[in-house]
């Protein structure tokens, strides 16, 4: 805890959890924050979003999403920390939100990758931006890095002391960062997709890849992702503005609203990037078992269809978990003040 803030504020901090939750949706939020442009080795420049707080921050969080969504999924969030001083930093995937890749008909072409330690070096130039930045403004503020959902496992495996890209080499910012905010992370044991998806993945994805050596454009066949609307959220207007296909992406976008899917959620992946997913998984968790020294607080739905909290509770570290309630899977656009009063509770315990 930085020594200017008082023992009164701290003690106001850790009260700060509402006894009931509300509803804190505003889908125009999806569309808040600047651009951001950062480096990335493999991809060349890509965008995310960056929210930032009036004066010097007083932290700084990488937001990483998940599979499906985007930068935006963390406006609301964003919106709440920024109120204490925080900045957020949220980049996009290659192929995901404001680098989404589009057809001829202007939808979302499946999600892809070549190798799963790409997404590792991709956070790493992402992490090493952000620092530079920090160094910039003068500040020495602490850095998090918060994995949502699938993005869980990517921060898991890029904090393990084992990590290494594909040539052999180790992430370089990675030791920049304070602490680790595993949100929903059903990157790390989900309730879906089913065993029928990974053996669908398991079974054309192989042989694609093998036949890919000759034929290239075999590795970029698509499936579905196997996560549907329903199980993120009960609530209707989320249900809507996930959907359960791709749309098309309009030229120029409008303001969200109620009722409104969101054009840049992806619902489509190669065979490779659910296998390589896997990958990743595997190496995050066996980052868990060996030796895990990182500041970690684990952020668990009440309520959650789609990360398995049962076994989450049991490979987590014990004393990082967290169970925020009223909250579904989509807990940072519908439940962004508890999200953040859980974490800024944290930040001053560290």
């Amino acid at each position: 805890m930085t020594p200017h803030i008082s023992l009164l504020s701290a003690c106001a901090m850790l009260l700060a959890t509402p006894v009931t939750a509300t509803i804190h949706l505003r889908p125009e939020l999806i569309q808040t924050g600047s651009v951001w442009t950062y480096p990335s080795v493999v991809h060349g420049a890509l965008k995310g979003r960056r929210w930032l707080p009036d004066g010097q921050a007083k932290a700084l969080l990488i937001a990483v999403h998940g599979t499906q969504t985007h930068s935006g999924w963390f406006g609301a969030l964003a919106v709440e920390m920024n109120h204490h001083g925080w900045a957020v930093y949220a980049p996009d995937r290659e192929g995901s939100g404001l680098n989404i890749n589009l057809d001829h008909q202007r939808r979302p072409r499946p999600a892809d990758v070549s190798d799963w330690t790409d997404w590792m070096r991709w956070l790493d130039a992402v992490v090493g931006q952000v620092v530079r930045e920090r160094e910039a403004g003068g500040s020495r503020s602490p850095v998090y890095l918060l994995g949502s959902s699938w993005g869980a496992a990517l921060v898991t495996a890029y904090m393990s002391r084992d990590a290494k890209f594909q040539d052999g080499s180790a992430p370089s910012h990675s030791s920049s960062i304070g602490g680790v905010i595993l949100s929903v992370p059903s990157g790390l044991k989900s309730k879906v997709p089913g065993m029928a998806k990974k053996v669908e993945a398991t079974l054309i994805g192989v042989p694609l890849g093998l036949l890919g050596n000759v034929c290239p454009p075999l590795r970029r066949i698509g499936t579905g992702i196997g996560l549907p609307a329903e199980a993120y959220s009960t609530a209707a207007h989320t249900r809507t503005l996930i959907g359960n296909k791709d749309i098309r992406v309009p030229e120029v976008e409008s303001a969200l609203r109620l009722g409104d899917q969101d054009p840049r959620m992806i619902h489509r992946a190669t065979y490779r990037f659910l296998l390589h997913s896997a990958f990743m998984r595997r190496a995050a968790l066996r980052a868990l078992k060996i030796d895990w020294q990182v500041p970690t607080l684990s952020l668990l739905a009440e309520t959650d269809d789609i990360a398995d909290n049962k076994v989450l509770k049991k490979i987590l570290p014990p004393d990082s978990v967290v169970t925020v309630n009223h909250t579904e899977h989509a807990i940072q656009v519908e439940r962004a003040d508890s999200m953040a009063a859980e974490i800024l509770r944290w930040h001053f315990k560290l």
